[in-house]
Parts: structure tokens; sequence; C-alpha cells
């Protein structure tokens, strides 16, 4: 399982709170050389969208491409679709 945390880190009072997440967990199905993925992301108290990674080049593609192919995999959500 990759977890990806996102942080505020406040320039005004200096605290630090999460503020989302991004699990990433392999769903067993692959093979050694490509990979298929579950994805959950969340905000504090709320699992706002899945999605799933399906044929991921693991050994020819890095942690930060599975990082950009899971958060494509998102639906919109109510959040993204705001103006």
């Amino acid at each position: 399982m990759i977890v990806v945390t996102v942080e505020l880190h406040s320039a005004v009072t200096g605290e630090t709170s999460q503020i989302g997440e991004v699990k990433i967990v392999n769903d067993g199905t692959g093979t050694h050389e490509v990979g298929n993925d579950d994805v959950t992301a969340w905000l504090p108290g709320d699992t706002i969208a899945r999605g799933k990674v399906v044929g991921f080049h693991r050994l020819s593609h890095d942690v930060y491409d599975l990082l950009r192919y899971a958060i494509e995999a998102l639906p919109k959500t109510k959040y993204s679709q705001q103006k």
C-alpha cells in the first residue's frame, strides 16, 4: 500500500494539519511487471472518490507516475465541480 498524505503548514500559526489522503492498494491481480491498484481519496471525515489503475507497468514507471495515474483515475467529485 502506498499512502500519500496532504498536509497544510500554516505560515500564520505554524500549525500542521492533515487535509487529505490518497491510498493506492495493489489488488493482487497483476504480475511482477504489470500491476492493478485500487485508489481511494479522502478529505478529513469523508471518502470522496474511488478509482482503479489497471495495467500499470511497474518496471518502466516510477511511483510518481503511479500517483499521477491514480489521481487521474479518480472521478470528479462535488468539490472539483465547484466554480
